[in-house]
């Protein structure tokens, strides 16, 4: 098995562009089109890129996914996921979907204004199959983003979208590589995840569980070191909920590596 863990972001990018296997489309909203980029820079985009799509007018936004929520919070961010993947089943699902992983992005993003006024955050998730026909499994994040400008916030989201995709076809062996494959390259002072959900079907007999709140203290004390002491992970109250991790061999589907998933 190769090794994934240790892959910087353009690698990332170009290692999932050359698997034949996964095939997705991006929605970005709010501060550019930084997560496909990566994808359509480093080549062989054709080969993962079904579609990429900026909606930044209000109107077109509503038409698209529907009014009546925030534009940056988790509803529109679910809206998002549900409208590109249902497009993604229609569009290839004949043609591809024996043969092929799917995955939709989106994020909604309010990035630094001109005046720095105001709160710098955004919702971000990804769709994705772990085997060709298989039900879908959602990962979500809330980020809060610590650069000062509006140009390096981008330049980190695009970086941290990179590693989600990646972490959830590569990186879900344990729930403790799948945060440090998220953390890669981005650390803790340009953002902060405070919010991660898994979503998917009930795991198999046999999964190891694991309490939310046990790992993300464990997890971010790996990650950030000494700095953990200097200034504690905050814990909300959806930290209570147990996680299961299971184990799956999916070499039979011709994919270049082993597949692993968490699910709820």
């Amino acid at each position: 098995m190769a090794n994934t863990q240790k892959l910087d972001t353009h690698h990332k990018a170009l290692t999932l562009n050359l698997d034949p296997s996964i095939f997705g489309s991006f929605a970005e909203i709010g501060a550019g089109q930084e997560v496909a980029r990566w994808f359509l820079l480093v080549g062989g985009a054709s080969g993962t890129v079904a579609k990429a799509i900026s909606a930044y007018d209000k109107a077109v936004s509503d038409d698209l996914y529907g009014a009546g929520s925030r534009y940056v919070s988790k509803q529109r961010l679910q809206a998002m996921l549900d409208k590109e993947w249902a497009q993604l089943q229609i569009q290839l699902g004949k043609t591809r979907g024996p043969q092929t992983c799917f995955f939709s992005f989106a994020d909604t993003v309010t990035a630094s204004n001109y005046t720095g006024t105001n709160d710098a955050n955004g919702w971000m998730g990804v769709r994705f199959q772990l085997q060709p026909g298989g039900p879908p499994h959602d990962l979500l994040l809330h980020i809060n983003l610590r650069d000062p400008a509006n140009a390096l916030q981008q330049e980190a989201i695009g970086i941290l979208g990179v590693n989600l995709i990646f972490a959830a076809f590569y990186q879900l062996q344990s729930k403790d590589s799948f945060l440090e494959g998220l953390a890669q390259d981005v650390v803790r002072d340009r953002i902060e995840v405070d919010f991660v959900e898994f979503r998917g079907p009930p795991s198999p007999a046999g999964t190891i569980k694991l309490s939310w709140r046990t790992w993300c203290r464990r997890v971010m004390r790996k990650l950030f070191g000494s700095r953990q002491k200097e200034r504690p992970v905050p814990l909300p109250s959806f930290c209570t909920t147990d996680l299961s991790c299971s184990r799956r061999d999916t070499s039979a589907t011709s994919m270049p590596l082993m597949r692993k998933f968490i699910a709820r």
